[in-house]
């Protein structure tokens, strides 16, 4: 399937089906859409690529609806149960610092698809889940004591807490 025809699951987004000249029309397309999306870790500082300092930074993970339409959907959808067998999937998540869970891969449910008024055909949809790292560069420095009137808290590299009277 091209990436052309991977698009937003939004109504009023580009309708392969619709508004394509005859002579391009596709038979199979998917839609996507991000769902829900957690932090997996507390936050943290990670070094920078270049060494040069830190950045907050945290684990997360989102979930991500997929919907194929076509000749070809139901097809489609199965084969995502041997993603994790692609390397070149699995490349293009390590170069852009994601990786990919296979928890829920290989299920997948049908669901009537109509649109703009043209026939009624099967959809079938699945769903995955990406973990990635949120990283927010920040000019504030690490937090290393906090001056409390019980004391000072003082916090090292490996996260340890040290309270001084």
């Amino acid at each position: 399937m091209s990436p052309t025809y991977v698009i937003p699951k939004q109504g009023n987004w580009f309708n392969v089906i619709d508004n394509m000249p005859e002579t391009l029309k596709v038979d199979t397309w998917c839609a996507f859409q991000m769902g829900r999306t957690r932090r997996v870790t507390e936050s943290f500082y990670d070094v920078l690529t270049d060494g040069t300092g830190s950045v907050p930074t945290a684990v997360m993970v989102t979930s991500i609806k997929v919907q194929l339409v076509g000749t070809l959907a139901e097809y489609g959808v199965q084969s995502m149960t041997h993603w994790g067998l692609r390397n070149d999937l699995l490349q293009f998540l390590s170069a852009s610092g994601m990786a990919f869970l296979p928890a829920g891969l290989g299920e997948y449910f049908p669901s009537d698809f109509a649109q703009d008024g043209a026939n009624t055909v099967f959809a079938y949809n699945s769903e995955f889940e990406i973990e990635w790292l949120l990283e927010i560069p920040s000019t504030q420095s690490i937090l290393n004591q906090v001056n409390l009137p019980s004391g000072i808290v003082t916090l090292n590299a490996s996260g340890y807490v040290t309270i001084v009277d």
